[in-house]
């Protein structure tokens, strides 16, 4: 089972919850005491309409940075995949050249004094 599976919702999941929770917050901050009954109950209903949506709002902003995230690191990865191989080959490509050279034709590395770096 991939980590993310298990990751992503539960992130989602606290976040929504986190983001429910502040505006639940600041709606019982800034409602005054003294409303009618009437006007307790549409803000009640405004307020869980708006925590609702802040909570889905934060849930698909954590799914996605997640992906995002997730593809990141496996571009990276195949990146440096592609250059280790690169590399390995042109390694491979010299080790081959220089095996191949007489003894009297100096190395890449070299110096003219003979000496090797």
């Amino acid at each position: 089972m991939n980590i993310l599976n298990v990751v992503t919702p539960v992130l989602a999941l606290a976040s929504s919850f986190g983001a429910g929770a502040v505006v639940g917050n600041a709606i019982k901050a800034t409602t005054p005491d003294n409303l009618k009954i009437v006007s307790k109950v549409l803000v009640g209903i405004g307020g869980v309409v708006l925590a609702s949506v802040a909570g889905d709002a934060a849930a698909t902003y954590i799914d996605r940075e997640i992906k995002n995230m997730a593809t990141s690191f496996k571009v990276g990865n195949k990146l440096g995949e592609d250059l280790s191989v690169k590399m390995e080959e042109a390694f491979r490509a010299r080790a081959d050249r220089t095996a191949d050279k007489p003894d009297d034709q100096p190395d890449y590395f070299e110096k003219p004094d003979g000496k090797t770096e």
